[in-house]
């Protein structure tokens, strides 16, 4: 119930299920509920105060007034609970298994994208099974040809990449920070245009991968 440091400071004899045990935790189950149910007054909020110290003495031991007395009911916590073991490198492994096996889940992108290989691109096999299913259009559309009254030059789009997507990106991020304090906007901005940034250049690099197997 969080309220262990209170058995441990009591003098009563350490039996489970004492008369005295049944008593103090019954009180514990009533404070608690009634803190619960306060109005947010003084008195409910000193209440709450010292519910949190009772039971996270460690997250309030630098409390100017109650830090002696909490701190100390840490190091009594600690004794009772006696000492950990340091983790084996099996369960560190295990924990790194797991966090890797973990998939975070977006609701949005999952309801609008039912593509069956947006987990995982789908084998040369499939792709080209695919590819074969496709419709070709063999109709022809020349339309009318253009001839010119002079040879026209290759032009150089080397530099011409169309839309300068930084621009964009910060068009868009000055418009997301305006509710944002004023002194956390630019930094706030500068965030969200290296997030797209990020983002564009993974799917670049994801159209890159679609197209070296399209080619294989």
């Amino acid at each position: 119930m969080g309220f262990a440091i209170c058995c441990l400071l009591c003098d009563a004899v350490d039996e489970a299920g004492s008369v005295r045990c049944r008593t103090c935790i019954s009180s514990h189950e009533m404070a608690r509920e009634r803190i619960g149910r306060g109005t947010g007054g003084p008195i409910e909020q000193l209440a709450r105060d010292l519910l949190a110290f009772t039971t996270e003495p460690h997250r309030h031991d630098h409390d100017e007034m109650h830090g002696p007395l909490l701190r100390r009911y840490v190091r009594l916590l600690a004794a009772h609970a006696g000492e950990r073991p340091p983790p084996t490198q099996d369960e560190v492994e295990a924990l790194f298994a797991e966090a890797r096996l973990r998939v975070e889940r977006n609701a949005l992108r999952d309801a609008a994208n039912q593509n069956p290989w947006r987990d995982a691109p789908p084998a040369v096999q499939d792709a080209r099974e695919m590819l074969r299913s496709l419709p070709v259009d063999t109709s022809r559309h020349d339309g009318a040809r253009t001839v010119p009254s002079r040879p026209i030059g290759r032009v150089d789009r080397s530099e011409r990449p169309g839309e300068d997507a930084v621009i964009s990106d910060r068009v868009k991020a000055r418009a997301d920070v305006e509710e944002a304090p004023e002194a956390l906007r630019e930094p706030f901005q500068d965030l969200l245009v290296e997030q797209s940034g990020a983002q564009r250049q993974k799917f670049s690099d994801l159209l890159d991968e679609v197209g070296d197997l399209l080619d294989d």
